[in-house]
């Protein structure tokens, strides 16, 4: 097999695989993912077109008006993804409004193929209509998942795998993958037409789709699991006066020295809340208004103000026997958090 032909329908390959793996879940499959597995399947498409077109002629045809559709279709959806798992209530609505320049900008190229008129003034449109969706999408992208964020750590003490890190990644690859597309739009696709060059945006390309899907198939957390474990967020018509939420703050630090509850692992806001018979909201609020931390933050701070006593009580004792006992549930975010607070490492704190 010439190895050209190789690179041409390497990341087809890579879509086409993870599409099958995706199809496979669908049915079982929670929102987001079905979002994702419609992305995986209009890349599979995508890199069709783009392996027919390093194939063919060069000249305009049905091939690159599809092309240009799931091309300008791709950020909009993985935007939506991301809305979805952050947010919810991703509707019909929704994919409409999203993907509505991409399906004005691409019936224009379907007229001007039929017509067979200059083609070039849509090709330019279209270019700066992808590059202000990769903007938009990273914009909203990285503001709904920084607002998730701070949702998760006011609400739970452990973070772990709750705060879609891997999400965020995803998102760097797909500004990279932008950056990478617009370097090789300028070069000119044509210009890899017959060459061995095409193997640097295949192989660079087939990368970057593999870590996307793999990611995504990774993620197993979203607002729906949120709202199942704490709940919808409660609205507040009127926050409490400074001196009722100094009142409110003297409570939770009396009833978080007197039951110890910081070392409950997976302690959630619920759990300090109801011990209080208060609104979670209302405690949430409190904590970050007083203290200036989050509710993570806060119950952070009083685990390693323990794990710090424990071992200048007990220095011979094991850094992760010390995690467990102050309510950590991971050995490597107790090492981080400790040396947030205090400087150095509980290993280097032990021998001092």
């Amino acid at each position: 097999m010439d190895i050209y032909y190789i690179f041409t329908i390497l990341p087809f390959m890579v879509c086409m695989i993870w599409s099958v793996i995706y199809l496979l879940e669908y049915g079982k499959a929670s929102q987001d993912k079905r979002i994702l597995t419609g992305f995986a399947v209009l890349s599979a498409v995508l890199y069709f077109t783009h392996a027919v077109h390093f194939s063919g002629s060069g000249h305009l045809s049905v091939v690159d008006c599809i092309w240009l559709l799931c091309s300008l279709s791709s950020y909009p959806v993985i935007c939506l993804y991301i809305r979805q798992l952050t947010r919810g209530h991703v509707t019909v609505w929704s994919f409409v409004c999203a993907l509505s320049l991409a399906l004005i900008v691409s019936a224009w190229a379907w007229i001007v193929f039929f017509l067979d008129k200059n083609v070039e003034p849509v090709f330019r449109v279209a270019k700066f209509v992808f590059l202000l969706e990769v903007v938009v999408a990273a914009m909203i992208g990285f503001h709904d998942l920084n607002a998730f964020r701070r949702k998760v750590d006011n609400a739970y003490a452990d973070t772990e795998d709750k705060r879609l890190n891997p999400v965020v990644i995803l998102l760097v690859l797909f500004v990279v993958a932008s950056v990478a597309s617009s370097v090789a739009d300028i070069i000119g696709r044509d210009s890899f037409r017959g060459s061995l060059l095409l193997a640097i945006p295949s192989v660079l390309f087939s990368s970057l789709l593999f870590a996307v899907f793999y990611i995504g198939q990774r993620v197993d957390f979203s607002i729906r699991n949120y709202e199942e474990e704490v709940g919808p967020e409660s609205k507040v018509e009127q926050m409490p006066e400074e001196s009722a939420k100094d009142e409110l703050m003297k409570r939770i630090d009396t009833i978080m020295a007197e039951s110890r509850m910081y070392l409950q692992p997976g302690l959630k806001i619920t759990d300090v809340s109801g011990a209080l018979c208060s609104n979670r909201t209302y405690v949430s609020n409190t904590i970050n208004s007083v203290t200036g931390m989050t509710f993570n933050e806060y119950i952070n701070r009083l685990r390693i103000d323990h794990a710090v006593k424990l071992f200048n009580e007990s220095p011979d004792l094991c850094c992760i026997e010390c995690a467990e006992r102050c309510g950590f549930t991971s050995k490597s975010t107790f090492f981080r958090v400790f040396k947030e607070y205090t400087g150095r490492t509980p290993s280097s704190w032990r021998t001092s």
